[in-house]
């Protein structure tokens, strides 16, 4: 923020330029702010970046002072601040929620989530769909390792959105081998699908290497790379397939079709 002399609400700064910024915690909340003012003759512009500075070298000391495991938190928590999703960030000591998030958080849900996350076992898959106690509210939940280090990323949706939620859809089992290797999620952006179909892909598959492509109009598809992991038995995650570009769509069309020599893919 950059006010100068009239520009104030209050009168009695008129003659004072002030440049203001927030202070963000590692986890991406404001919990502060720093501002300088200076006499209006020599107001500058300029002011405005020397603030920003000062407010960005009080961050770096709050980042610096923090547990390695508020920053991880946190690192996953800026994924989600402004997701219509409600989503909590955890650990065992910190729980982060988005503003979504905040209906689901008490001292008394903290425990019982916390305590279902550790109790699952995450042996054969990342990802899991688990119901909160009796309330009939379900989570999507996903354990982050980092060394000796572990969270989660929980997704809330309640039993009203059950039915509208992103759910993986196999195709029609066929003689044809390619077909049978490939596996539909369907749903709106922002939903959920890769975490669907790697929740899927750890319950079917879960030996099974998978490399993830984003295959939107803009970006060029690697098919040959795509290929050659096929080749290899590596299964494939093939994301934003409803925005490719008209030549990959029927490239993905041979495939799913079984006139590709591409054995299986999974979109």
């Amino acid at each position: 923020v950059y006010i100068e002399g009239s520009q104030h609400f209050n009168e009695q700064l008129a003659d004072l330029v002030c440049a203001a910024a927030p202070v963000r915690s590692p986890g991406g909340k404001i919990v502060g702010s720093i501002s300088l003012a200076a006499p209006v003759e020599v107001a500058n512009p300029l002011l405005v970046t020397l603030t920003r500075e000062v407010g960005r070298q009080i961050e770096d000391r709050l980042r610096s002072e923090a547990r390695p495991e508020d920053l991880a938190l946190a690192m996953s928590f800026m994924r989600f601040t402004n997701s219509g999703r409600p989503t909590v960030v955890m650990d065992q000591e910190t729980l982060l929620a988005n503003t979504p998030g905040l209906t689901y958080v008490s001292a008394s849900s903290q425990v019982i989530l916390w305590e279902m996350l550790i109790a699952h076992d995450w042996s054969t898959a990342g990802t899991a769909r688990l119901e909160l106690g009796d309330t009939g509210v379900q989570v999507v939940a996903r354990r982050i390792t980092d060394g000796n280090q572990v969270h989660f990323i929980v997704h809330f949706v309640e039993p009203s959105d059950v039915q509208t939620e992103a759910r993986p859809k196999e195709r029609s089992p066929t003689a044809d081998p390619v077909v049978e290797g490939v596996l539909l999620v369907e749903g709106p952006r922002g939903s959920g699908r890769a975490t669907a179909a790697l929740a899927l892909h750890g319950q079917r598959r879960a030996n099974t290497p998978i490399e993830t492509y984003i295959v939107r109009r803009g970006t060029q598809t690697p098919w040959t790379e795509i290929a050659a992991h096929l080749d290899a038995g590596t299964d494939v995650l093939l994301r934003r397939v409803e925005e490719m570009a008209g030549d990959d769509a029927r490239r993905l069309n041979d495939v799913v079709a079984g006139s590709s020599p591409l054995p299986h893919c999974s979109p």
